[in-house]
């Protein structure tokens, strides 16, 4: 439900309430209030993280795909210290909270505030990934073109069968079709 018919919902019960009703009646309407109430905090709250995601999300992805780039090479170079490091930004992107403004992980913000923000954040990140809460290689599994497969690769078959005679001058062979069941 959207948020301006929850609130003329809110509305018209807290006039039918002023109303002179009984008092079933008015118990019956004041939790039907209440629970628009929640209803309505609700639908703001996932209004606002539509609107942050909506607003952030190019700057997320390109800030995910530098990151992503940074770890493969730190891997191939075998630099853990930097590599622990580029992992912890990339959670901080992943489980940045959706109801905030978000602060660029890559850029210095301007705002002492942002900054401390910031670092905050990703203290309690870097004390998550150590406890094992939360993926400690994030970049597996945050592009899909990234995410290696345990099964080997399936080999390239030729549609038919494995029987030479099947086939003459690249021609179906006529008689075998007309001698299937299928087609009686």
């Amino acid at each position: 439900m959207t948020i301006s018919k929850i609130k003329s919902k809110i509305r018209s019960e807290q006039r039918l309430l002023n109303k002179s009703i009984n008092e079933e009646t008015k118990q019956s309407v004041t939790r039907k209030l209440d629970g628009l109430r929640y209803d309505l905090q609700k639908a703001t709250q996932s209004e606002k993280e539509r609107k942050f995601s909506q607003k952030y999300h190019k700057i997320k992805f390109f800030e995910k795909r530098k990151l992503v780039r940074i770890i493969n090479k730190l891997k191939k170079e075998g630099k853990e210290k930097e590599l622990f490091k580029q992992r912890l930004n990339l959670n901080y992107i992943i489980h940045y909270p959706k109801t905030i403004k978000y602060i660029s992980i890559l850029n210095t913000p301007s705002k002492a505030e942002d900054r401390e923000q910031r670092d905050n954040q990703l203290a309690t990140l870097s004390e998550k990934m150590l406890n094992n809460q939360i993926d400690a290689e994030p970049e597996l599994v945050i592009f899909k073109s990234n995410i290696t497969s345990s099964r080997p690769p399936v080999e390239a078959q030729e549609i038919g069968s494995d029987n030479p005679g099947d086939l003459e001058n690249g021609e179906d062979n006529v008689d075998n079709i007309s001698n299937d069941d299928f087609f009686e």
